[in-house]
């Protein structure tokens, strides 16, 4: 899967520096694009890898989100409704009306999440290398009790990694807020190099 996604890269952009970034089994795929590119001599500017769970770390079976749980994994406004649960089509017509993606159908957004499972199959299922570049990770508060190692493990694989807290849960780190916290920090800190506020920030990630 990695590979597939460097090559559509290199479609776009022949050669590095690449950015790299991911959330959740995205930040492990992003990870492995970044190994890949080295291997190969490529410049990789940056990795950055939000909430991503260790393929160990990751549930044996991995629900796909039901529809009214997607606004708040995309960052949109949720919609509130005092009938029948909320079906694909109603999530599609609301995404299309929020962002004007009219390409959008209830056919197409049933199929991606349908695929969740299997890529959550896929990443548990895969052994990440080592990677010497540094790597920028943005983990979850809300979600750290079950995670506490996930800054320690991750270490181990990669060089640096500079750890960041977001005041969120991981399915809230697509938000809009969350994803501001992010940005902050990277463009804050647009060479890697940790301020005061970033280094205050590691507090508690193990």
């Amino acid at each position: 899967m990695a590979s597939g996604y460097v090559d559509a890269v290199r479609n776009v952009q022949p050669s590095g520096e690449y950015h790299l970034l991911g959330w959740s089994a995205g930040g492990t795929i992003a990870l492995e694009m970044a190994s890949q590119l080295e291997e190969t001599g490529d410049l990789v500017g940056s990795v950055v890898m939000l909430d991503a769970l260790l393929p160990e770390m990751m549930p044996s079976v991995q629900a796909a989100p039901k529809p009214s749980e997607l606004f708040a994994q995309i960052g949109l406004a949720e919609v509130e409704t005092e009938t029948a649960a909320l079906t694909f089509v109603d999530v599609a017509a609301e995404i299309r009306r929020q962002t004007g993606m009219d390409f959008l159908s209830d056919t197409v957004l049933e199929s991606v999440v349908g695929r969740v499972e299997k890529l959550s199959r896929i990443v548990r299922d895969h052994t990440p290398r080592r990677y010497s570049g540094s790597v920028e990770l943005f983990v979850a508060q809300h979600d750290l009790p079950e995670h506490r190692h996930l800054v320690e493990k991750w270490s181990q694989l990669v060089g640096p990694l500079r750890p960041y807290l977001v005041d969120c849960s991981h399915a809230e780190m697509s938000s809009m807020e969350a994803l501001a916290s992010v940005a902050k920090v990277l463009v804050d800190n647009p060479q890697g190099v940790e301020s005061e506020a970033g280094e205050s920030n590691h507090a508690g990630v193990q």
